[in-house]
Formats: structure tokens, sequence, C-alpha cells
């Protein structure tokens, strides 16, 4: 921490996001008083990324349910000079009535696996990069990737999910093949779009004449590529465990592919022949390192598929 000149008043700048979060921690607590709990929180998200933030419930408003408020942008703003504490809790106290207030999920809607088997879904994720976030988890692996289980759901218009975990399965009498069958038949919306009807997709959003936009993809842009992903384009990588599918577009260009991790929401497939693996092994590699955010990080590895096998194997590992 530091002291610093603003409006000449000095204001104490904060370095480290755990000592601020105890700083606003304590304030929120002599303000709210015995009825809420609050306490830090560490949530730990995807290839160890692992925000920092307030988790608040109020034993009174909905006991069932709590929020967690990330503190980033609020220390910014404090370091900032541009809200002091007493600002941040005020806005923090709003933050979470508002979403106490418009919370319409029912928790008791999850009691059973009845209720709750079609909507279950799946993501993969990097094994090494979350080795100790998945062995806590139902789980199983796929390559050098792993399959983990989830429940989406809308809050407040926004997209969550709670993340199956053993507690679910044992409150469920189920086991994780159970999960996987469950997500298998749930997980069935996938496209396949060329890299021009996704440049065309593009400029249709941004209001522009494909033809005659930066987005018109030229006639020769090099190796044909493909997107796959999901409907919803969330978590859609786990269409490198459709095997029909992936036959299906084999069949189609009457080839082998390689299959690119391009994020956790989306895979790359490019005819085989004429490609190289170690060659795109460097561009996925330099994709992943200078364009996505860490936790969009799928693997460095290049797959492929196999006709003769209909089979996807790792042809170079990250």
């Amino acid at each position: 921490m530091f002291n610093t000149i603003n409006g000449g008043k000095t204001e104490t700048a904060c370095f480290d996001i755990i000592v601020f979060a105890e700083m606003v921690m304590k304030q929120l607590k002599d303000l709210l008083g015995d009825g809420y709990s609050i306490s830090v929180s560490e949530n730990r998200k995807n290839n160890g990324i692992t925000p920092v933030g307030l988790s608040i419930s109020s034993n009174s408003e909905r006991p069932d349910a709590g929020a967690i408020i990330y503190l980033e942008g609020y220390l910014g703003s404090y370091n900032e000079g541009d809200m002091d504490i007493m600002e941040i809790c005020d806005d923090i106290i709003k933050v979470f009535h508002e979403n106490m207030r418009d919370f319409d999920f029912d928790t008791g809607s999850i009691s059973s696996f009845d209720q709750v088997k079609d909507r279950i879904c799946c993501k993969l994720v990097n094994a090494e990069m979350n080795s100790d976030k998945i062995y806590m988890l139902p789980h199983r692996k796929f390559r050098d990737l792993a399959i983990i289980y989830y429940i989406p759901l809308q809050v407040n218009g926004y997209n969550a999910s709670i993340t199956i975990t053993p507690n679910l399965l044992e409150l469920w009498g189920v086991d994780e093949a159970d999960l996987y069958d469950a997500a298998m038949n749930n997980n069935t919306e996938y496209c396949i779009l060329s890299i021009a009807e996704v440049m065309k997709d593009a400029a249709a959003e941004l209001g522009l004449n494909g033809a005659d936009s930066f987005f018109a993809a030229p006639p020769h842009m090099g190796p044909e590529m493909y997107v796959a992903t999901n409907k919803a384009r969330e978590f859609g990588a786990t269409f490198l465990m459709q095997k029909n599918r992936l036959k299906e577009f084999s069949d189609r260009i009457n080839d082998d592919f390689y299959i690119l991790p391009s994020s956790v929401h989306e895979l790359l497939f490019i005819p085989a022949t004429g490609m190289y693996a170690s060659s795109l092994s460097e561009m996925v590699k330099d994709v992943n390192a200078n364009l996505l955010d860490k936790e969009e990080i799928l693997s460095n590895s290049v797959y492929r598929y196999y006709r003769d096998l209909n089979k996807v194997i790792v042809e170079c590992y990250g």
C-alpha cells in the first residue's frame, strides 16, 4: 500500500487484492450487522484463474442463496481515487439486494436427478491446467482433456451455472456414467460453419455488406477451415466427443481432418491433405499465448480425426 494525494486529500492505494477484500469486508460487516454472512471468496475458475470477491448471503432475504461480488473493478476505482471504501460498500450493498430481489431460481428444483437430467451439460477443460480442481469433481478423461458437468441456468437475465459436485451425486443416487449419458443426450445442437460463413455472419451482425466489407472472404485465403461449435456457442468444444458428427464431416470432405482447439467454446477443422500437425501446433500455441484470455484456453495440442478408425487422436501434444 502507498499514499497518494488526490485533490488535496490523502488516499491510501492498495496493490494486494486480498488486503483490499478484507478492508471492504470489515466495513460491510459494520454496515450490515449480524443478519448477513460475508467472507472473502477466491472462486477458482477454468485454467487456474481465481478472481477474488466477497461472498454475501442474508439470513432473512434468501437464506438458500447468496451472491459473489468480484472486486477487481472496485480495486481499480479505489486506486484511481474514483471511489472510496464507503462508496464501494454502498454500491456492493445495492448490487447484492438487486440480485436477491431478482433471484428467481428455485434451489429445490435440483434436489432430484429426474428434475435435472434433461438439463445436464458437459464441458471440456484442460486436464493439466485444472488438475487440482477436476479431481474433486465427477469427471472423465478425454485424451489430454477432461469432461466435467454442470447445470446451466439464468439468474437476473445472465447466464450462470451450477457445477455438479460429488455431494449432488450422493443426493441424487447416481454416478458419473449417469451424468455422461445425460449430457450426451442433451448436447445435440451443433453446427459447422466455413470461415467464409463466419465472416459473412460477422458482417451481418455489424450491418455491413458482406461482399464489400473487410469480412468478405477472399477466394484464395489458404487452407479451407471450418468452425465447429454448439448452437449457443458456449463450451462448444464438446463437439470433439461427437463421433457420429465427426464421421459425417469426414465423409463430407472425403478426408481425415485436423482439429485445432480454438477455445473452450469452439474448434477449427482443417482437411488433413497437404497439412502438417507441427506447423498447426505452432499456430495454436501462438493464438493461445497472444489472443485468448487464459480462461478461454482449451489446449495447445493438435488432434486428428482418422476416418478408418472413426477416432480422434492427439497428433501433436502441446
